[in-house]
């Protein structure tokens, strides 16, 4: 394991919480979906930290929880959109899954009203989770899903839904897509 940011101390307790989702190994507890991958923790939300899990560090798969305040706010592609895109069609072909993103009243977006937020992350060569429960009957209420901006209006995202309500690891239980994504 190997981490971007060495100067950073601590671990947050949502990357603690999606790095068990990958990986948990605790004794008498639910393991991670991944728990013998080599789990490298790109702790920082800057273009270089991603560059550095996929080109320097050559990870094949990008578990992405965090967004840009400008993501939910706009149905365009963002700078990270496209440097995305630009990873994934090259070597080691990673693949990029993006957490949809989460709305709610009194969500630090100050999107309102909240059902107008975009979905936060819009690559073409990733895949972006909603969250929905253990039943996989429906997609959770505040999963965010209003498609991009397209010139024939043509995408629909998210992509994907997995259980991300209420899950438990590493003595956490959270909700979101946050949780759904490395699922």
């Amino acid at each position: 394991a190997a981490t971007f940011d060495t100067a950073f101390v601590g671990t947050s307790q949502h990357a603690r919480h999606t790095h068990g989702i990958v990986a948990n190994t605790q004794p008498s507890a639910p393991h991670g979906h991944a728990p013998s991958c080599s789990l490298h923790s790109a702790n920082r939300n800057a273009i270089g930290a991603l560059r550095w899990a996929v080109v320097d560090r050559g990870c094949t798969v990008v578990s992405q929880s965090f967004h840009r305040s400008t993501e939910p706010g706009s149905g365009d592609l963002q700078s990270d959109d496209i440097y995305k895109d630009w990873l994934a069609t090259r070597s080691p072909f990673p693949t990029i899954v993006q957490a949809a993103g989460n709305y709610w009243a009194t969500d630090p977006d100050g999107i309102m009203p909240p059902e107008s937020e975009f979905v936060n992350h819009k690559t073409y060569n990733g895949l972006v989770v909603a969250n929905h429960d253990d039943a996989a009957g429906a997609m959770s209420g505040d999963s965010v899903f209003r498609n991009p901006t397209t010139p024939r209006a043509d995408r629909e995202l998210p992509e994907i839904a997995a259980n991300g309500t209420a899950v438990t690891t590493v003595g956490l239980t959270m909700s979101g897509t946050s949780m759904a994504a490395p699922a």
